[in-house]
């Protein structure tokens, strides 16, 4: 992913995560900037993205700018990840999955983290994620999961 792709990303993400889950640009091309090789889009013109960086603690708040990255993180936390609906069953979602598990391992972080949302819980669990008593869902809004994937 490039700064460049950040617009569609946005669009892409408004699309369908819906006003609820808004997030500005700033928010996408801070983390980014902060974890460039966490970042993969896919497809021309956009199909699926993802957006994840080191981290430790409770799962950052929707909306929110880091500032910085952890100095000793315990996780590759998945920030968001789309398919595009007209996209989905193509494989991309796998993809994705399976190249931050790879970048997971380079980074020798034990496990990937991200906050289910949008009942998509069923979805990651395909994945290899299960739920845990994770913190700081509050701005993710109600039936927010926050699940992992040991590694």
């Amino acid at each position: 992913m490039q700064p460049a792709d950040l617009p569609a990303v946005l669009a892409l993400a408004d699309a369908v995560h819906g006003a609820a889950f808004h997030e500005p640009i700033a928010i996408f091309a801070e983390r980014q900037k902060l974890f460039p090789k966490g970042c993969r889009a896919a497809g021309d013109p956009l199909l699926a993205y993802a957006i994840a960086h080191p981290w430790r603690g409770p799962a950052p708040a929707l909306a929110s700018l880091l500032g910085r990255l952890p100095e000793a993180p315990d996780c590759l936390y998945l920030h968001d990840a789309v398919v595009a609906p007209e996209a989905r069953g193509a494989g991309l979602g796998s993809a994705l999955v399976e190249h931050l598990v790879a970048l997971a391992r380079a980074e020798k972080l034990p496990r990937l983290a991200l906050t289910a949302v949008h009942g998509s819980a069923a979805y990651w669990g395909r994945h290899g994620f299960a739920a845990y008593a994770g913190d700081g869902l509050e701005s993710y809004g109600e039936g927010a999961v926050a699940m992992q994937r040991l590694l």
